[in-house]
């Protein structure tokens, strides 16, 4: 019954090539693999399953037994701790459903994922309820969910929340913005661009780089206007520094080992503002409604 139930659930999840089974009375291995088409049974879990597998096995194993055992719904308090393996996006949206259909009823539901994806797919289930909350815990502290997140609809505006954040503040911490703040400026500008030119592949196979939208853009047709220190005649020598800081801080090889790649306080100011000023010189509006997003307050009363 317990194997039936937990199968049950691998369907609900999107795994459907396999079926499981248990060998009662065995302490190791005592679970049963057998694939569609395949006139073969496996019992090492560890050597034929996927990581995404795994995941999925054990949270519905977790799922057979809190829907089977107990009794009270609206006095229960669930907890799910990371259900999605980072391997595993085809599941995304089945898992975040599944969880919504299955615990909707409880008293309270705890999910934690680094998965920002999975989070957008989880959070509007939820949006119907008056009474939600929706919070961040950080360093100890439980604070208000940044708008960002909670209107989370992709990495982009995270980053983008993060750097707005950091060139605002009065003193920030450099020293922690180091350890991020150069990376999501590259891939706020890759993404960006990616949109601008509607470009996704850049010719070799990739996802296009910043490097490729420095040669792509064409700077004599650019309108002639100045946001900052950016204009038609800086942003190519702008996006070529941008570009040099930020990817010694997100790919590392063997020939940085070594280099030495630290990035100075106001140079790091100075990219966070100019990338800003760049996606505002492209898209005023775009950037205007990235400010809506991160401080609805204070746009309200300008």
């Amino acid at each position: 019954m317990e194997a039936k139930k937990v199968g049950e659930y691998l369907q609900k999840l999107g795994i459907t090539h396999s079926t499981i089974d248990l060998r009662e009375g065995e302490a190791e291995n005592n679970i049963l693999i057998k694939y569609k088409g395949i006139d073969e049974t496996k019992k090492r879990l560890k050597n034929t399953l996927s990581e995404g597998e795994k995941t999925a096995l054990a949270f519905a194993y977790f799922m057979s037994k809190v829907t089977t055992e107990v009794t009270d719904k609206g006095q229960t308090h669930i907890v799910i701790d990371d259900p999605i393996s980072s391997l595993d996006d085809n599941r995304l949206y089945n898992t975040a459903f599944l969880i919504h259909d299955e615990f909707k009823e409880y008293k309270q539901l705890f999910v934690l994922s680094h998965n920002l994806l999975f989070l957008k797919y989880l959070n509007p289930f939820f949006q119907r309820k008056n009474d939600k909350a929706t919070f961040l815990i950080n360093k100890g502290e439980i604070l208000d969910l940044p708008a960002s997140m909670e209107n989370f609809q992709s990495p982009y505006f995270y980053m983008l929340e993060s750097l707005i954040n950091f060139k605002e503040t009065e003193n920030p911490n450099y020293e922690e913005a180091r350890k991020f703040l150069p990376n999501f400026i590259r891939r706020i500008l890759e993404t960006f661009f990616s949109f601008k030119y509607a470009k996704l592949n850049n010719g070799r196979g990739q996802t296009p780089g910043l490097i490729d939208f420095i040669d792509i853009i064409d700077y004599d047709n650019l309108e002639d206007k100045t946001v900052g220190s950016i204009s038609k005649n800086t942003l190519k020598n702008k996006l070529t520094c941008i570009n040099k800081v930020c990817d010694n801080f997100s790919h590392g090889n063997m020939q940085q080992l070594d280099e030495c790649n630290f990035i100075t306080d106001e140079n790091l100011k100075e990219i966070a503002s100019d990338t800003l000023n760049i996606i505002d010189y492209f898209d005023g509006l775009h950037i205007n409604g990235i400010n809506e997003l991160v401080n609805p307050a204070v746009t309200a009363t300008e």
